[in-house]
């Protein structure tokens, strides 16, 4: 067995679903904001041309991408982020997981000491666990709510070399000692599971650090879409536009634009050689999306309208649970970026809440830095949200939860 496999606690949404299905053994009714999967309808036109595209026959798909969903990718940056982009800076991928997953796997090299790779707890797994598959030196930099949950090297810095070693161990090294040893950054602004922004300043600072020790500063923009507010956030390819997107790249995808989370279809772009390099070695993994979902990964990637309806729908859900939690002064982060709500929660309430089928993801499911919070999920449905407020409201009340 892999001993990067050694290292790695079950993956957190596993506990859920055992959880899930014994509720449900006992007939309760299970309100499950875990998850991050929305449950509203793909938009009819997407299902529609889905079907359309499917033929009898399905031949092996284009690794580089269909020319015409790059075209539209890069349109699509444009008319967001106000970056021109060429289709050689832009490989259509899988999703992103899988992207994200691949790519500590193509650019460390075990035999160099530069093969670190930082990224910031409490986070998405996935950094890690294809960090740690690469052999790399990872570094687990803690995010503080004191912060707004903004990177900083002040903090708690966690570290394993997958090559030599079994479990993390705290540290105590220089910001300059850890970027020498970097290969990789990863950072996730709109952040999972905080729901915290980036301003312009902070990815500036980070982008001169990554030009500075000559590492890839890999950015997750997948809820780039997903603002609440009028205040749109913001990518690292307006940060690195004016340098031919040296030393970074973005992964973004339309599970959360357009409620592909099952179809798979997203993409990375940035720098030329880099994304070069990586695209000569994805043949290896076979992950190129099938041809009828990049052809309707155009037509997704070209409109707005299922966009912002359903920014709509999860701007109402964040005003029922905003103006439930004000009134019972449950404390959260208070943000308008991704469907997330972070919650200050210790265990004892998240179990009681559990157990009464309102289910909620654990912080520490994140790692580092998760402890005493609790993620909320906006993906059941307006009524169900009601629902479950409701059922919440009445536990407080009764003295259940304290």
């Amino acid at each position: 067995m892999n001993p990067a496999l050694l290292n790695l606690k079950e993956y957190p949404m596993d506990f859920l679903i055992k959880t899930k299905e014994r509720l449900k053994k006992e007939g309760k009714k299970i309100y499950d904001f875990g998850v991050g999967d929305p449950r509203e309808p793909i938009e009819e036109f997407l299902v529609d041309n889905l079907r359309k595209y499917i033929t009898c026959e399905a031949k092996y798909p284009t690794l580089k991408g269909l020319p015409e969903l790059k075209e539209a990718i890069s349109e699509f940056i444009k008319k967001r982020f106000k970056v021109d982009i060429e289709s050689e800076n832009i490989i259509p991928t899988y999703g992103s997981k899988e992207a994200i997953f691949h790519f500590p796997l193509v650019f460390i090299n075990s035999f160099e000491e530069k093969r670190g790779v930082v990224f910031f707890s409490p986070a998405y797994p996935i950094y890690e666990r294809g960090s740690l598959f690469a052999n790399a030196k990872v570094f687990k930099i803690v995010l503080k709510e004191k912060n707004n949950f903004l990177p900083s090297f002040d903090s708690d810095i966690f570290f394993v070399d997958a090559l030599k070693e079994k479990e993390y161990k705290k540290i105590n090294l220089s910001k300059e000692e850890i970027l020498k040893q970097t290969k990789i950054m990863f950072i996730n602004y709109p952040h999972n599971p905080t729901g915290a922004g980036i301003d312009r300043k902070t990815l500036e600072n980070l982008y001169e650090l990554a030009l500075k020790y000559n590492f890839i500063l890999a950015s997750d923009e997948c809820y780039s879409e997903i603002y609440l507010g009028k205040e749109k956030p913001i990518s690292l390819l307006e940060i690195a536009k004016d340098n031919n997107f040296k030393n970074i790249v973005v992964f973004n995808s339309l599970s959360k634009r357009s409620g592909f989370t099952g179809i798979r279809s997203g993409f990375v772009a940035g720098d030329k050689e880099v994304i070069r390099n990586y695209l000569k070695w994805r043949s290896s993994f076979g992950v190129a999306p099938q041809d009828f979902v990049q052809k309707v990964s155009i037509l997704a990637w070209k409109d707005e309208n299922h966009v912002e309806k359903r920014r709509k729908i999860f701007k109402e859900k964040y005003k029922l649970f905003k103006d439930f939690f004000e009134r019972y002064n449950i404390k959260y982060f208070k943000s308008e970026f991704t469907f997330y709500i972070w919650i200050k929660m210790n265990k004892d309430y998240l179990n009681t809440l559990i157990e009464n089928g309102i289910i909620l993801q654990p912080g520490d499911f994140m790692g580092e830095g998760g402890e005493g919070y609790a993620r909320l999920a906006l993906v059941p449905s307006i009524e169900e949200c009601k629902e479950a407020i409701s059922l919440w409201k009445s536990l407080i009340e009764k003295g259940v939860l304290k």
